[in-house]
């Protein structure tokens, strides 16, 4: 009659051995479908096997790892929030099979084969689509299934073994800042120096796309900037805008001198108010030597009143129309500027025009001093008819 032939190395009791390593399932096999696997073997780091057929050796702890996070785009975050992973092991890594979820019930299964190069780096995005996606590219695209939160969430990598491979839980120890990336230093790749917020910084990177900073698919930058030299008075804030014409919107925007004789690039500089609010630059913006910048909410001319603005930092702070700060601190941390503004009695109080220091007074002293400054009686400088000189010299404030 008809006969069937197995490969398989058939058992006295007619079990067959399917991977052919003289091991039954019912002598120790942990897994016949490979002849890696089997009782007394040796874990091989990565491989997603289990080697030894002891579920409690671990088989890949830290073997891809989380290395950024884009959680707060500029705007609404939907489609636009991504996450990067990295492999730290001399072998590429599949990741079909594996789980991406956080501690709330959010989860992501990669169904498709998906590999992370040795010692290289992917990108998966909420959405592939470059041209809602806010421009990163990307590897996989997990849909809505995930979400990341602005201020606090978790990502855990889990793999096929159903071992947590890495997990960063993020909170208000870790930076956060609207259209940057959080960004792993490039010191602290591995699973135990990433649990750590001080290992983390925003991107400072030029933006991948429009205003967005991060280095998707691609080595982090640094997150030490070089020490400025700066000391108090070298940056001044000359003019702000906090009380444009109509709805403030994108409008608001304030202005920095540059009083020395050489350029200052403002990367690593933080300007902050007395509470909550406050930014980091994370781009390079240079200020040349006795010439002006802009900072504001919004690059976009048609959005922000056309005014100059070099960079721009959306919801991370607001200029109140009556009373607030605006404080510039160094890379380092030292403090060079600070402008206290009252809405009068002592500063001016104006709608639809910048309070202005005197041209004579260009200097982190006098800016302290409310009768330094006054309402601009500058032209309109844009399309909102907005009083005031973006990136120019302000006018006297004298008759």
């Amino acid at each position: 009659g008809d006969e069937t032939w197995y490969s398989q190395r058939l058992s006295t009791n007619g079990e067959l051995d399917f991977d052919g390593d003289g091991v039954l399932a019912c002598g120790g096999d942990c897994d016949d479908s490979t002849s890696l696997a089997g009782t007394g073997g040796s874990e091989v780091a990565c491989d997603l096997v289990d080697n030894d057929c002891n579920p409690i050796t671990i088989d890949c702890d830290g073997g891809v790892i989380v290395t950024e996070l884009f959680n707060n785009a500029f705007g609404s975050d939907s489609d636009q929030e991504w996450i990067e992973l990295y492999n730290t092991t001399a072998t590429a890594i599949d990741l079909e099979g594996w789980m991406i979820r956080d501690d709330d019930g959010e989860r992501v299964f990669v169904t498709t084969p998906l590999s992370v190069p040795a010692g290289g780096y992917i990108v998966l995005a909420e959405d592939e689509d470059l041209t809602v996606n806010g421009g990163v590219p990307n590897d996989f695209e997990y849909g809505g299934a995930m979400t990341l939160g602005n201020t606090s969430d978790e990502v855990v990598l889990v793999s096929p073994l159903g071992e947590t491979v890495d997990a960063v839980m993020y909170d208000g120890t870790f930076p956060a800042q609207e259209g940057a990336a959080m960004s792993l230093d490039p010191t602290a790749l591995d699973a135990s120096s990433n649990d750590a917020g001080g290992n983390w910084c925003v991107s400072f990177s030029t933006p991948y796309a429009g205003e967005s900073t991060g280095t998707p698919q691609a080595v982090n930058p640094t997150c030490t900037i070089p020490a400025s030299g700066a000391v108090a008075g070298d940056l001044v804030i000359t003019e702000i805008l906090n009380n444009p014409l109509g709805t403030d919107g994108l409008k608001e925007w304030f202005e920095v001198y540059n009083a020395t004789s050489s350029a200052i690039d403002l990367q690593g500089w933080e300007f902050t108010d007395n509470n909550a609010d406050g930014f980091v630059v994370t781009q390079p913006v240079v200020v040349a030597a006795g010439a002006y910048t802009v900072l504001g909410k919004s690059t976009d001319l048609s959005a922000n009143g056309n005014a100059p603005v070099a960079f721009q930092y959306a919801g991370s702070m607001a200029l109140a129309n009556s009373d607030d700060e605006v404080w510039a601190f160094s890379p380092e941390g030292t403090l060079i500027d600070e402008v206290n503004y009252d809405g009068g009695p002592n500063f001016p109080d104006p709608n639809g025009a910048t309070m202005s220091l005197d041209f004579n007074t260009l200097d982190s002293i006098s800016n302290d001093d409310g009768g330094n400054w006054c309402t601009s009686t500058a032209a309109a400088f844009g399309s909102s008819g907005d009083l005031g000189t973006p990136g120019g010299d302000n006018p006297s404030c004298g008759p």
